[in-house]
């Protein structure tokens, strides 16, 4: 899975690092319940999620905003460690994420980057400010860790909303359009051979 969703970032990566602009998801409008942008879609969908125990985008935003500033600057390291990956992740969740596109990416967002917090064992005396994680119940962690507890149905939507991005860069258009090419020709070939052979 490592090997898998570090290509595809990286790709994405490449893509931005070639000059071509940032390829966007494509997605069905959502109608949120106050009506928002004419087409239904928009920034503001975003301001209507709420997730576990009452979380919000606010609750994220601190942590994702650095990660979706980084993901784009700093390839994923080759070789056996492709250590950092999740960060990206969620730092390309949070950059290219839609409602449309995919709409569980908030929820996701959220479980990558939060974790409950665990019951105290003794009286504590701390006298810092409670954030509103804290009063949420949720304690920020670090994506690599929560990866794994990740539901796999949610790994696999990810994972095809991912894919469907990396289809819109310029090296795989450029392939597929080569390809198309090619099988012309290949049936161009097929068509004169079929024809020798009647005649034989």
């Amino acid at each position: 899975m490592a090997e898998v969703h570090a290509c595809l970032i990286n790709a994405l990566i490449s893509d931005l690092e070639s000059g071509a602009e940032a390829i966007r998801p494509i997605g069905i409008p959502v109608n949120h319940p106050a009506g928002g942008d004419e087409g239904g879609v928009g920034e503001n969908d975003t301001d209507y999620w709420e997730g576990l125990r009452g979380a919000t985008t606010e609750t994220i935003r601190p942590i994702a905003d650095d990660l979706a500033l980084n993901w784009s600057t700093q390839p994923i390291p080759t070789g056996q460690s492709r250590k950092g990956w999740e960060s990206s992740l969620v730092g390309l969740l949070w950059d290219r994420g839609t409602l449309s596109s995919l709409p569980s990416y908030l929820d996701n967002i959220l479980h990558l980057t939060y974790e409950d917090k665990p019951a105290p064992t003794r009286p504590t005396w701390a006298t810092a400010p409670p954030t509103q994680s804290s009063l949420l119940g949720l304690i920020p962690s670090k994506p690599e860790k929560r990866w794994v507890t990740l539901h796999h149905t949610m790994k696999l939507d990810i994972l095809v909303w991912i894919i469907e991005l990396v289809m819109h860069t310029g090296v795989i258009r450029d392939f597929m359009e080569e390809s198309m090419t090619a099988l012309t020709e290949v049936r161009k070939v097929q068509v004169d051979v079929k024809r020798e052979w009647k005649k034989l």
